[in-house]
């Protein structure tokens, strides 16, 4: 697996619990709870740097991520107590 794709799947792993980014926030308030971690997660991406550090200030989306590793498609299953939360694909 090329590095740029395992970075890629692990960032939007370690983020998919990220907190959502100040715009979607009303939106994200108005839905049901996993709607809502849906578009934090779709919304709220933290990109890491070049030295494997969190930049904190620049959050992204799912799409300009797939789009900076060159990524096609991207699946992402959320699990939660052993259960699959939600699930949904990208690309």
């Amino acid at each position: 697996m090329k590095r740029p794709l395992l970075a890629g799947i692990v960032f939007i792993m370690l983020t998919a619990c990220a907190q959502p980014v100040s715009s979607t926030t009303t939106e994200a308030n108005s839905l049901d709870p996993i709607e809502a971690h849906i578009q934090r997660v779709e919304n709220g991406l933290i990109p890491i740097t070049a030295e494997g550090d969190f930049d904190w200030e620049n959050r992204g989306t799912i799409d300009e991520r797939m789009q900076h590793y060159g990524v096609p498609g991207v699946s992402i299953a959320v699990v939660n107590e052993y259960e699959v939360e939600w699930a949904r694909g990208y690309g």
